[in-house]
């Protein structure tokens, strides 16, 4: 019998697992995949790149390894971005599925005014946006009437995260 799993599903169900080691993280990977898809849409990526990105923001804080850091993780102003970031690279890179996923992850939380000195896949600054306005997100109000607070957060921001 051979069992055949597509990239995707398989991501999606291990983003569950991830999702939930406790009941704040709950979704936070679907939705940052779910935002990150729209957005690599509206930015007209191409197919290929849509898939990539929804892919990787599936497990984009694969990294992280403590409940305390997954918490904080949910913070605006997350001060271990750089490190879980590198962690998720490091485990994505073993598997040669995933190794495209790698680089994309490493670079989920450069900071954006750091892309003069090297390049930021495009793919991974969809994924901080869209990780970003998740994290905003108040999933107890309706977020047509939180969207406009949301867009000034990420706009003052803008040019540097």
């Amino acid at each position: 019998m051979n069992l055949t799993l597509s990239t995707t599903d398989f991501l999606l169900a291990f983003s569950e697992a991830l999702d939930h080691i406790c009941p704040q993280v709950v979704d936070h990977h679907k939705d940052v995949a779910y935002w990150s898809g729209c957005l690599a849409r509206q930015a007209r990526l191409t197919p290929q790149q849509q898939r990539l990105t929804v892919q990787a923001a599936l497990v984009h804080d694969i990294g992280i390894f403590s409940l305390k850091d997954r918490l904080t993780s949910l913070t605006f102003e997350f001060e271990l971005e750089g490190t879980h970031a590198l962690a998720g690279a490091m485990l994505m890179a073993y598997a040669p599925v995933f190794s495209p996923h790698a680089d994309i992850i490493r670079h989920h939380h450069d900071p954006f005014d750091s892309i003069a000195e090297r390049p930021i896949p495009i793919e991974s600054q969809v994924i901080y946006l869209a990780d970003r306005a998740a994290v905003l997100i108040d999933k107890h109000r309706p977020l047509w009437a939180q969207h406009r607070e949301i867009i000034r957060m990420l706009q003052a921001h803008s040019g540097t995260r």
